[in-house]
């Protein structure tokens, strides 16, 4: 089998729709039903009680940090909670918790109570810069606009200062989390980039190679949206489609190859994983492919085992376990369980991965379980276990053939990570 430490070959990539329906990297716990803490006293019981249960119920939660270092933050946000209103000291909290540096242990989102403003455009973090895949229909000028800057402030000096509220590990789950809270003005507001939580602005190189300041307030909840791209029939591509199923695989015939996109580490509630793994088997026999790609590039966990029955068929089956025949797709969004299942296929079978390292961490916390503040009714995630899967310490599972995210690529419709495999030949075929 392949080592599991194999180093970066190339530059890497993933399409990121993902980006457009959710940018978390795990499930989120459901909103608070308890009313906000709208006193002073009853925001520092609830900071005080984070600041004292999760260092108690997390594994180790000054693996990054110190004790002293918590201490002291926790003690600041207490002293300055006189002076911000309930969404600023939520968005506080995000940030607080997040000096975890752990990517399960996160806060939930915020009562009905606390409204937090959001921009009228949704950003996704590109290699080639951070661009708009979305917009109002008032904004339509800004799809396709490479953001330059937030105020005056470059934008890779704002995605800097927004990092603090994102809980991770590695750059793949900043980049995967991150620009959800470039639209979220309070967190702007708390990280010094806007004035006020009403409205910022952002410079843009349009889609026609004009730069323009526009100055953006809150999106009203029923406005209409156009996202990018827009793509003719037939033209989108498979690793776009069904992202909801569990699993499924396709046949692509003009390439000799199955399709197996395994988007939750769930069993199905229609087929179980072992009956997938005969039909698939079924499939592979009568069409006898050249190739076999397995996409986890959209899954962001659940249970690691649910996989057990596909690796071990594939491990033991005599054609398709070879580098240039079987391949795993992942990315930013391969996060928990399903990066474990990414590194057990990189262990125990001879497939070749392609694509961006994995958002989650080889050895990583994970096992989450969750506390309520007693004010505010928000959740509060937690690591409970440490799963030490591999020697030393990267920060992801990496790919052999890695694919920059561009762009260019996304807005054209190409998954240039599966075209790479496609259009790679097989030797003696």
């Amino acid at each position: 089998m392949k080592s599991s430490t194999v180093p970066l070959l190339s530059a890497a990539m993933t399409l990121v729709a993902a980006h457009i329906a959710s940018s978390q990297v795990a499930p989120e716990p459901p909103a608070a039903e308890g009313r906000a803490a709208t006193t002073t006293r009853a925001w520092q019981e609830d900071i005080r009680f984070v600041g004292d249960e999760l260092p108690r119920r997390h594994p180790d939660l000054f693996h990054t940090i110190t004790e002293q270092q918590w201490t002291d933050a926790v003690e600041s946000l207490i002293e300055r909670t006189p002076e911000l209103d309930d969404a600023r000291l939520y968005m506080e909290l995000i940030r607080l918790v997040a000096l975890a540096g752990d990517s399960h242990t996160s806060v939930g989102r915020p009562p009905a109570s606390i409204a937090l403003n959001q921009l009228p455009v949704v950003p996704a973090w590109f290699d080639d810069g951070i661009y708009i895949v979305a917009a109002t229909a008032e904004h339509t000028e800004l799809l396709g606009a490479r953001i330059l800057a937030v105020g005056t402030t470059p934008i890779d000096d704002a995605m800097h200062r927004l990092a603090g509220f994102v809980a991770h590990e590695n750059d793949s789950t900043l980049r995967n989390a991150a620009p959800q809270y470039l639209r979220i003005i309070n967190a702007l507001h708390s990280a010094g980039l806007c004035d006020s939580d009403d409205m910022a602005s952002i410079r843009a190189q349009l889609a026609d190679g004009t730069t323009k300041t526009v100055t953006l307030t809150p999106h009203p909840s029923d406005a209409p949206w156009k996202s990018l791209p827009e793509l003719d029939p037939g033209k989108t591509p498979i690793s776009l489609t069904r992202r909801n199923a569990h699993y499924w695989f396709r046949d692509i015939p003009e390439h000799h190859a199955i399709y197996l996109a395994y988007n939750q580490c769930a069993e199905a509630p229609d087929l179980p994983m072992e009956k997938f793994v005969d039909a698939l088997d079924r499939a592979i026999n009568k069409l006898n492919p050249d190739k076999l790609i397995i996409d986890l590039r959209n899954n962001g966990g659940g249970n690691s085992a649910i996989l057990r029955p596909l690796i071990l068929y594939l491990a033991d089956h005599p054609a398709l376990n070879d580098p240039d025949r079987l391949f795993v797709l992942i990315g930013r969004r391969t996060f928990s369980s399903a990066q474990m299942n990414a590194l057990e296929l990189d262990q125990q079978t001879n497939a070749t991965l392609v694509g961006e390292p994995t958002g989650g961490k080889p050895n990583h916390f994970g096992e989450v379980r969750s506390f309520t503040l007693p004010n505010s009714g928000i959740l509060i995630q937690h690591s409970t276990k440490f799963w030490k899967r591999i020697d030393g310490d990267p920060p992801s599972t990496m790919p052999d053939i890695a694919v920059p995210v561009l762009a260019s690529d996304y807005f054209a419709g190409i998954d240039r990570a599966l075209d790479i495999i496609l259009e790679r030949p097989v030797p003696g075929r």
